[in-house]
């Protein structure tokens, strides 16, 4: 045979293969093809690693070259190669498969939950095309892969030191009966310490020593308290920064949590809005429990205000309640001021945690009357 027919033969037959392939992927690119999006785990913790899995499935006869899965997440979601991803305000990912038919692939991908917050994933643009990457094929698929990252706690060594303030505040609005049952040891004296909480004969003896301080008591936690934790989201001045009620967040959470150890029946306020406008959880204990108020602090979205004013959600407490009150609230206006200095003269067990960390101006002058019944954090 002359090689030019040679030529037209394999002319003609690279011809029809390309018709071929042309007409077998001009419809059916992305039929039968399944997506499915889903986390390693529905709850997690800032920090903590997690994975997020793609798997597709090729449920036809013809392999898929090229299939372009794309998607987008929050930022705060920090993915382990992000630097070849697109990064603004959010997180955009694009992965690109090569299935062959009836095959399944599974990627599965790392990252550190950098922020508390819920994070859904909305939904995914797939794309394909044909062997010859002349024909392609896009649409839009729904899937209901979301992620709850909860709040961390303050660092043990912080969060002792403001709980012992805080317990003993709290202390000084009742009478001292010491139990010996319930004793479980000394701690320095600290100028929030009540002075009927001095253990002076303590004192006396470690008076011998130069530079020894004063010592008080440390009292377990009766089975009997009841708490009522309260959070204000509500911002003071300009100066009130996110980063300020984000730790806290954290230091409710680190208060939750102890109670939560202790078994110590616990009510959560708060004016944020997340999933609700606004949270009051009823009295609850153990761990459970205390999920259900990290879901809540999950879920608060700061930008969006508050769904009330602090000094209004305080005049709900009656002369009935017999609970602790611990409040957080960086905010410290004239009309949150007056509330709680009446629920005091009231004879209130209640404290007021007032954290300025992140560079609030306090204004002192007009607080340094209620200052010594507060816990300050500055």
């Amino acid at each position: 045979m002359p090689a030019v027919w040679v030529g037209i033969a394999v002319f003609l037959s690279i011809q029809a293969a390309i018709w071929t392939v042309r007409l077998l992927y001009r419809g059916p690119i992305l039929r039968k093809l399944d997506v499915e999006m889903v986390f390693s785990v529905a709850y997690a913790t800032e920090g903590d690693t997690v994975q997020l899995s793609t798997t597709l499935t090729n449920e036809k006869w013809l392999p898929m070259p090229w299939v372009a899965v794309k998607f987008r997440v929050s930022r705060n979601l920090l993915f382990a190669d992000a630097t070849a991803h697109q990064i603004s305000d959010e997180y955009y990912r694009q992965d690109l498969y090569h299935i062959l038919m009836f095959q399944r692939v599974t990627r599965r991908f790392s990252f550190v939950c950098g922020k508390r917050g819920f994070y859904p994933i909305q939904g995914l643009d797939i794309s394909g095309w044909d062997m010859l990457m002349e024909y392609k094929s896009a649409r839009f698929l729904q899937t209901r892969a979301a992620l709850t990252v909860y709040p961390r706690a303050l660092e043990t060594q912080e969060l002792d030191a403001i709980c012992t303030s805080v317990y003993g505040q709290l202390q000084s609005f009742l009478p001292m009966h010491p139990d010996p049952f319930s004793f479980r040891g000394l701690r320095a004296y600290t100028e929030n310490d009540p002075i009927k909480a001095i253990n002076f004969k303590a004192s006396a003896k470690g008076a011998q020593h130069p530079g020894q301080e004063l010592m008080v008591n440390l009292w377990e936690f009766t089975n009997n308290r009841r708490v009522v934790l309260m959070l204000n989201f509500e911002k003071h001045n300009l100066w009130h920064a996110d980063a300020q009620d984000e730790y806290n967040i954290k230091l409710a959470v680190g208060f939750a949590a102890r109670l939560a150890e202790a078994h110590v029946p616990l009510r959560f306020i708060t004016n944020g809005i997340g999933a609700e406008e606004g949270t009051d959880l009823p009295e609850g204990r153990g761990f459970t429990h205390h999920e259900n108020i990290l879901d809540v602090l999950a879920h608060v979205d700061i930008p969006r205000g508050v769904s009330e004013s602090f000094s209004a959600l305080l005049t709900n407490i009656t002369e009935e309640d017999s609970a602790e009150y611990i409040i957080i609230s960086t905010y410290h206006g004239a009309d949150l001021e007056e509330a709680y200095d009446r629920l005091l003269a009231q004879g209130r067990r209640i404290c007021w945690v007032l954290p300025c960390h992140q560079g609030i101006i306090l204004d002192t002058q007009n607080m340094r009357e209620s200052l010594r019944s507060k816990v300050v954090l500055v």
